[in-house]
């Protein structure tokens, strides 16, 4: 087999790959949408720019003090959390664990850089994740708050946004476990609201204040759903100026509150069912022959123990309190009942042992010896 006949023949193949190569070779960047913006950015030929030059902090810059305004007022910071998932609600513990993205945006005026470090018409850039710790960020934050984790994966999941006018979009994603000081007096048909605070750990109203961003600015996965609970939408929240303990300042506090609604799917089928069909079982024990004791027994005693079982698991669920829950109202309810058909068949017991003593007695002095002593009496 000659060269000759191998080139003819696999010519219009290496013909096809080398177009591809060339092809493939020659595109420069990849577009995408950024998730927060919502606007195009490429993907290579600016991180190529980006990375043409070296990136540092406007020198003179201290990150350990916050921007003071040109008016010498505190800092504002505007504030918006989005709760992207809230995992089941531990009512024995008393707390709730959320899934947050939590957005800060003050002004530093401090922080200067040339229009080279703004590509493509573009009003921000992302500040480099090794610079994120060098500038002065507020620190917020969760008062009521039993833990607090930054979410991860291969790095911290913090991103910082740099605008043309000086102002800073901190945004970090937060894990958080919440106290909720439940109140179980209506329980299961109860409603339970959770505050959540935020304040500065350091920082007064005077030097730094928090406010939200607008009127959404707390809002909440529509998708979210939870095993008993509903979240009530729109969810509260507000702020206010609040002293701290052993300080003479006060702090500015953000309030955010949640309401769950309970459902009562659960307890319908696992409670209320079962319970009423133990109750309405122990009624039976009315159709049964009067000397049917051991049946009657079993019975009425087997249901005591049912509902017995049935109660300290109920109680399982929820943590010991000191007052009387509506549940508990419930369970003594059908107690009652069950001890109401036991009840029944003592006294219908003893009044039947009465009359048959009565009647026996009465047959006895019926009989022809009783009567003529009773006549010889009188």
């Amino acid at each position: 087999m000659s060269w000759s006949f191998l080139i003819s023949h696999f010519a219009p193949q290496l013909f096809l790959i080398n177009c591809v190569l060339a092809s493939s070779s020659s595109s420069t960047s990849i577009t995408t949408k950024h998730p927060l913006f919502r606007s195009e950015a490429t993907t290579s030929s600016s991180r190529a720019s980006f990375n043409d030059a070296k990136f540092a902090i406007p020198a003179g810059y201290n990150s350990e003090s916050r921007p003071i305004p040109p008016n010498g007022t505190a800092t504002e910071v505007l504030i918006d959390i989005h709760v992207e998932a809230i995992n089941p609600i531990k009512a024995a513990d008393m707390d709730f664990r959320m899934d947050m993205t939590l957005s800060q945006r003050w002004i530093d005026g401090r922080l200067i850089f040339n229009d080279e470090w703004f590509h493509d018409s573009r009003d921000f850039f992302i500040l480099p994740n090794e610079f994120t710790n060098k500038i002065w960020v507020p620190d917020p934050y969760i008062v009521n708050a039993k833990s607090t984790d930054v979410g991860q994966l291969t790095q911290k999941l913090v991103t910082v946004y740099i605008f043309r006018n000086r102002t800073i979009h901190y945004t970090t994603n937060l894990f958080a476990t919440v106290a909720c000081a439940m109140n179980y007096k209506y329980y299961p048909w109860d409603y339970q609201v959770c505050p959540m605070y935020i304040e500065s750990f350091s920082y007064d109203e005077s030097q730094v204040k928090y406010r939200w961003t607008s009127e959404s600015a707390f809002t909440i996965n529509e998708k979210l759903r939870m095993l008993q609970f509903v979240v009530t939408r729109p969810l509260h929240y507000h702020q206010a100026s609040v002293p701290r303990y052993l300080e003479d300042k006060n702090f500015t506090q953000l309030i955010a509150c949640f309401r769950f609604d309970r459902l009562l799917g659960n307890h319908l089928i696992q409670t209320f069912a079962p319970c009423s069909l133990i109750v309405c079982l122990s009624w039976f024990s009315f159709w049964l022959e009067l000397n049917a004791l051991s049946a009657r027994m079993s019975l009425v005693v087997t249901s005591i123990l049912t509902l017995v079982t049935q109660f300290v698991g109920l109680r399982a669920d929820i943590p010991p309190v000191a007052y009387i829950k509506a549940i508990d109202i419930w369970m003594g309810g059908c107690m009652i009942w069950v001890f109401g058909a036991l009840g029944e068949y003592v006294l219908v017991k003893v009044i039947y042992s009465v009359t048959e003593d009565a009647k026996f007695h009465y047959a006895l002095d019926m009989t022809p010896s009783n009567r003529r002593k009773n006549v010889q009496v009188f």
